[in-house]
């Protein structure tokens, strides 16, 4: 139980970074920030393929760190 109270909070903060860094991912390929799309030399029929399946799963990983961090404040309290 002593694992969980410190293992949740790390975890969905780790989770929440790696979420917020595919839709930031997403997003700068989606409207080409820094040149993004010729560094990974992606076409231009596939980026909206990318963009959907990135954001998609950067809110479902959010989503989880919420769950994750949400399940930590009950076993604090």
């Amino acid at each position: 139980m002593a694992l969980k109270r410190k293992a949740y909070p790390i975890l969905g903060f780790l989770q929440t970074l790696v979420g917020v860094s595919t839709i930031l991912l997403s997003y700068s390929l989606y409207f080409n920030l820094l040149n993004v799309r010729s560094l990974l030399n992606l076409s231009e029929e596939s980026i909206t393929f990318y963009f959907v399946i990135l954001t998609f799963t950067g809110l479902i990983m959010i989503a989880n760190a919420v769950f994750l961090i949400l399940q930590w404040l009950k076993y604090k309290i």
